[in-house]
């Protein structure tokens, strides 16, 4: 796929050809009900495959694009949940102040911080949608974070 659009071209530079990878991935044949299953991405980006010309990398680098292809509409469902979750209980913490209480327990504080993280990473890698470090990270981050602001949730409405 060549482009003759100086803008995209430029973008495609500045994401170090990810842009290209994600339109490469999601024009190919993909079971986008179901899903082509774990590690699609790595077989379709490897030398020989039908993806050849891309020379930058054999994964997808998007947590999105990771969960469309290898899981369809569950997968990318489920990133999208993941997604809203965290966003919601953001916009409830950090603008609607509810629960202020919960910034000075540094705990909680630094696994919100960490999950904000992987979240912004997963855009441009694969991240915690695809099995690995980033995954084993994220997830007890992820549960400990919506275990302590639901629990004291519940505390304070039936003491």
């Amino acid at each position: 796929i060549n482009h003759d659009n100086k803008f995209f071209n430029y973008i495609n530079t500045l994401t170090t050809g990810r842009i290209k990878k994600w339109e490469c991935m999601l024009r190919l044949e993909n079971d986008f009900i179901l899903g082509n299953g774990p590690e699609y991405d790595r077989k379709m980006l490897v030398p020989g495959s039908k993806l050849d010309i891309l020379k930058q990398g054999q994964d997808v680098a998007s947590g999105a694009v990771y969960a469309l292809i290898s899981g369809g509409i569950v997968g990318i469902s489920c990133y999208l949940l993941i997604l809203f979750k965290y966003f919601h209980m953001c916009i409830r913490l950090l603008i609607l102040k509810e629960k202020n209480y919960l910034i000075n327990d540094l705990f909680f504080l630094s696994s919100f911080v960490t999950v904000g993280y992987l979240i912004g990473r997963s855009f441009f890698e694969n991240g915690f949608s695809s099995y690995g470090i980033d995954f084993l990270i994220f997830v007890p981050c992820y549960i400990f974070i919506f275990e302590k602001f639901n629990m004291l949730e519940s505390n304070y409405r039936n003491p």
